[in-house]
C-alpha cells in the first residue's frame, strides 16, 4: 500500500493506532567489497524486493536509507500477517544471494545477511507523513534494535508474541529478556537457513569460495580437511598469503594398507568384478603432495602446517577463523563406494556437494564450533610429516615380507611349548617367570599378524637324563599341524636334539639339568658358552640360541628360544619379538635352517631385560 494513503486514508491524521513494527538491514555493509555501484544497485534491489512484498500487506515500508529501513503493519487484528511477512522475507535472502549479478551484485561471491526485528507499540500519526511518526516503541526499535538481532533470523519482542496466534507462538524460541523490550524470541530459532553448492572435480568452487571470503571479511586462519590433497595443494601452498594454513591429510601409511587389501580382493573376485578397473593407488600422491607442499611453503616463509590422519576420511573442504572469533565454513562429505565402476579409491569427491557456513549466523555458528572441534581432534590425534615417515620405514619393517625370512606367516598355527615344574607346597606345578614371560612376548608378537597361537606346558621329571621327556607330551607336540616354538631348552625332546644334530645343527647344548650347562660348538670345540651368571663373580648377562629349522615329517617349521639360563630364554624371545632386530636378522639369513646366538644384559635391580643383541651371525645346517 502506498504510504500516503495508508497514512490518511487507513490510519487518519492525529489519530493514535496500535503498529507493528519491522526493523530490517543488512549486516556488515560496511565492509562489503565492491564498488559503490555494485553496492547501491544491490541495497536497490533488496528495497525493490521488499516492497514488491509489500503490495498486497495491509503494510508500508517507511524511509529507506541504503542499507534497511522500517515496515509499519496493521496490526488490529493481530500480528500473524506482520510474522508471515517476516519469515517469507527471511526464507528470500538465499534467493536473492543466488540471484548474482541480476539482484545481487556484489562481487567475490558475497552474500548479504538481514538482522530482522519484530516490536509494536503506540505511534501517532501526526499529519499523515511517514516521518512524522511519533510513538517510543518507533524510537526504541530504531535506536536499540542491534541489541536484540540475531543476524539471518526474525527475532520479535513480547509485544508481537502475546498477539500471535498459537500455532505461531509454538514456532517462536524464548532467547532472554532485555530490559527495555522485555522477553525475546526468536522465530524458528532452532531451523538455520543454509545453502548447498556442487564443487566440480577440481574444486574451483572451493578455491572461488576461499578467494571471495577473504575478501569479504578478515581472517587469520585456515583449517583444511582433505584426503588426498592432490587438487589443492598448490593453491594452498601459493596463493593464500597472509593465512596461517592447517592441514589434516591421510595418514599415507594408513592408506597404504587400506590400498594393500582393497586391490587384493578386487583381484580375488575377478569374474564379478572387471578386474580391468584401476586398483587403488592413492599413498604415493598423498606423500609427494605433502612433501611438495612442505618444501614450497619453507622456501615461502608461510605459516602452513600438516598432520596426518589415519581413520577412513570423512570430510572435504575449509573453515575459515579469525581471532576476532569470525568463521565460515564451505565443507561436503566424502562418498563411500564399496567397488566403483571406474576403480580406484573407494573414497570419491565427484561433484561434491558441500554445505555453506557462517559464523554470523546463530546455529551456524554453533555447527562451526562443532566441525572445528573435529579438525582438532584429527590434528591432536595426528602424526607430522617426520612421524609418518618413520611410521612407514618402521612399517617396512613390519611387513611379512621382512619379517617372514625369520617368522613364517602362511595361515598354519603356533604351539609354543614350554616346562613346568613341581614345587615342594605347592598344589600345582609351577613356570618359570622368565619361561612364562618370552612364551607372553612370542603370543603377543604373532597375535599382532592375526597368527593362531595355542600354548602348551608339560610337567618335567625330577631327572633329566636319558630318553627324559614325557612320552605323551611329545606325541602331541609331534602331532600339531603347525609350526612349533620351543621356549628353553628343557623344552627340547632328546630325539629333537638328536635329530638337529644329524642334520648338522652347529650348537650341542650341553648338561642340561644339571648346575652348569653350557653351549658348544661342534666343529669349533674350543668355543664354549657358558653363562657370565655363573662367574665368579656373577655378571648379569646371559647367552641364548634362536634357530628355525623345518620339522620332519611333519607340517610347519620348528623353532628355538633358549637360554643356557633363564635369563637368556627371555632375552631371546626380546630379540625375536623386536622388529628392527628381525629386519637386522633378515638381512643376514640366507637359509631356511640357521641356528644364532643371542647376547643378554640384564638389569638386577629392576628386574628387566637391559639390551639384546646378535653375539654370534648365523650358521646354516641341513639340506
Amino acid at each position: 500500500m502506498d504510504p500516503k494513503e495508508f497514512l490518511t486514508k487507513h490510519v487518519k491524521p492525529g489519530q493514535e493506532f496500535l503498529a507493528g513494527l519491522i526493523s530490517i538491514d543488512m549486516v556488515g555493509h560496511s565492509k562489503q567489497a565492491g564498488a559503490d555501484r555494485e553496492k547501491s544497485e544491490t541495497k536497490a534491489a533488496l528495497e525493490g524486493l521488499l516492497k514488491h512484498e509489500l503490495k498486497n500487506e495491509l503494510a508500508i515500508l517507511l524511509t529507506w536509507q541504503g542499507d534497511g529501513g522500517i515496515v509499519l503493519f496493521d496490526i488490529s487484528k493481530g500480528c500473524d500477517e506482520l510474522i508471515l511477512f517476516a519469515d517469507r522475507v527471511r526464507h528470500l535472502v538465499p534467493l536473492f544471494n543466488r540471484t548474482k549479478s541480476i539482484l545481487n551484485k556484489l562481487p567475490h561471491r558475497q552474500e548479504i545477511i538481514l538482522r530482522i526485528v519484530c516490536h509494536a507499540g503506540s505511534l501517532v500519526n501526526q499529519n499523515g507523513e511517514p516521518g512524522e511518526l511519533a510513538g517510543d516503541a518507533l524510537n526504541l526499535l530504531a535506536k536499540r534494535d542491534r541489541e536484540i538481532c540475531q543476524p539471518g533470523y526474525v527475532v520479535l519482542t513480547s509485544e508481537i508474541y502475546r498477539r500471535l496466534l498459537p500455532e505461531f507462538q509454538e514456532r517462536c524460541l524464548f532467547t532472554n529478556e532485555h530490559p527495555a523490550f522485555g522477553k525475546i524470541y526468536t522465530l524458528d530459532g532452532k531451523t538455520a537457513l543454509c545453502s548447498l553448492h556442487y564443487n566440480d572435480r577440481s574444486s574451483n568452487n572451493l578455491k572461488e569460495w576461499i578467494t571471495a571470503t577473504r575478501q569479504q571479511r578478515k581472517f587469520d586462519r585456515l583449517l583444511y580437511f582433505a584426503y588426498t590433497n592432490e587438487l589443492l595443494y598448490d593453491f594452498l601452498a601459493y596463493d593464500l598469503e597472509g593465512l596461517e594454513v592447517k592441514i589434516i591429510a591421510r595418514n599415507w601409511v594408513a592408506e597404504h594398507h587400506d590400498e594393500e587389501v582393497y586391490n587384493k580382493i578386487l583381484l580375488q573376485k575377478g569374474s564379478e568384478i572387471d578386474i580391468k578397473q584401476r586398483q587403488w593407488f592413492k599413498s604415493d600422491v598423498i606423500k609427494v603432495r605433502a612433501k611438495e607442499i612442505y618444501e614450497q611453503a619453507s622456501k615461502m616463509g608461510k605459516p602452513l602446517d600438516m598432520r596426518f590422519y589415519d581413520i577412513p576420511p570423512m570430510f572435504n573442504g575449509a573453515l575459515l577463523e579469525s581471532h576476532s572469533d569470525s568463521s565460515a565454513a564451505f565443507v561436503g562429505i566424502i562418498e563411500w563406494e564399496e567397488f566403483p565402476e571406474e576403480g580406484g579409491s573407494p573414497y570419491k569427491l565427484e561433484e561434491w556437494p558441500a554445505i555453506i557456513l557462517d559464523g554470523r549466523d546463530r546455529i551456524h555458528a554453533h555447527f562451526l564450533r562443532y566441525l572445528s572441534s573435529r579438525f582438532w581432534e584429527s590434528w591432536n590425534r595426528g602424526l607430522t610429516y617426520e612421524q609418518v615417515c618413520k611410521e612407514e620405514e618402521k612399517d617396512e619393517i613390519m611387513k611379512p615380507a621382512i619379517i617372514g625370512k625369520i617368522w613364517k606367516f602362511d595361515d598354519l598355527p603356533y604351539l609354543l611349548v614350554y616346562p613346568c615344574r613341581r614345587v615342594s607346597n605347592r598344589s600345582f606345578p609351577v613356570v618359570a617367570f622368565e619361561d612364562l614371560t618370552a612364551t607372553r612376548l612370542v603370543e603377543g608378537f604373532l597375535n599382532e599378524y592375526q597368527v593362531k597361537v595355542k600354548q602348551f606346558n608339560f610337567e618335567l621329571p625330577e631327572v633329566l637324563q636319558g630318553n627324559w621327556f614325557p612320552q605323551e607330551a611329545e606325541a602331541k607336540i609331534n602331532d600339531w599341524p603347525g609350526h612349533v616354538i620351543y621356549i628353553c631348552t628343557k623344552s627340547l625332546p632328546p630325539s629333537l636334539v638328536e635329530s638337529l644334530l644329524d642334520q648338522g645343527f652347529e650348537y650341542d647344548v650341553c648338561a642340561v639339568g644339571t648346575d652348569t650347562p653350557y653351549l658348544q660348538h661342534r666343529r669349533r670345540k674350543e668355543q664354549v658358552l657358558s653363562s657370565p651368571t655363573d662367574q665368579d663373580p656373577p655378571e648379569p648377562r646371559d647367552y641364548s640360541l634362536i634357530a628355525r629349522f623345518r620339522r620332519q615329517g611333519r607340517s610347519g617349521y620348528g623353532y628355538i628360544f633358549a637360554g643356557i639360563r633363564a635369563m637368556g630364554t627371555w632375552g631371546a624371545a626380546e630379540y625375536v619379538t623386536d622388529r628392527s632386530n628381525l629386519q637386522a636378522l633378515a638381512h643376514l639369513v640366507r637359509d631356511e635352517q640357521f641356528v644364532a646366538i643371542i647376547e643378554t644384559i640384564f638389569n638386577p635391580d629392576e628386574h628387566r631385560i637391559a639390551e639384546t643383541r646378535l653375539h654370534l651371525a648365523p650358521e646354516y645346517f641341513g639340506k
